[in-house]
């Protein structure tokens, strides 16, 4: 997956955050399911917008992927939060629009 519009992000939001124990960097990426709100992957310690490029997630050994995802970035040293716009989620081997 990627965040096609990375780079409208600014640098400081994946700044380095010297005493933050769980995560070196200011802004989390978390991946949730878009019809359960269900949280399935976190990033953090990331140092730059064009990370978003590469997002990834693995479900596992015999369950589907979920249907939709959003991604979810959390400054926690801006106390703000925003989401991107569900996506559909293509299974491994079939085109942008999961029709094989």
């Amino acid at each position: 997956m990627s965040i096609s519009n990375w780079a409208d992000y600014p640098p400081e939001l994946f700044a380095l955050t010297p005493g933050e124990v769980s995560c070196a960097s200011r802004t989390w990426v978390t991946i949730v399911d878009a019809d359960t709100e269900d949280e399935i992957y976190a990033f953090c310690g990331w140092s730059q917008p064009a990370d978003l490029a590469d997002i990834w997630f693995g479900s596992p050994a015999g369950f589907a992927p979920p249907r939709l995802v959003y991604v979810e970035l959390d400054d926690h040293q801006g106390a703000r939060s925003v989401s991107s716009n569900p996506v559909t989620v293509c299974p491994l081997g079939y085109g942008p629009s999961c029709g094989g």
